[in-house]
């Protein structure tokens, strides 16, 4: 799986006041649409350095943010210099 164009979900769940990452070839925008439209979505997790297929109950869900891999790396280095 290529990173570079992955978008890098945090996911908040009813059940847990943690939020999880998951990895999506997907637009946001379509994963927003699938969030109003499905009853699960299918994400990717990265477990063991294995990305796994993970699939999530939309009513689940309470809060989904998003950021690019690449833009987290870029503000990353900027904070290492």
């Amino acid at each position: 799986m290529e990173l570079g164009n992955d978008c890098n979900l945090y996911v908040s769940l009813k059940s847990n006041d943690e939020q999880q990452t998951f990895f999506s070839n997907e637009s946001f925008r379509d994963i927003m649409d699938y969030l109003n439209e499905e009853k699960f979505i299918m994400l990717v997790v990265l477990v063991d350095g294995l990305y796994l297929p993970f699939a999530l109950n939309t009513d689940d869900i309470s809060n989904i943010q998003r950021k690019r891999i690449k833009e987290q790396l870029a503000k990353a280095n900027c904070s290492n210099q």
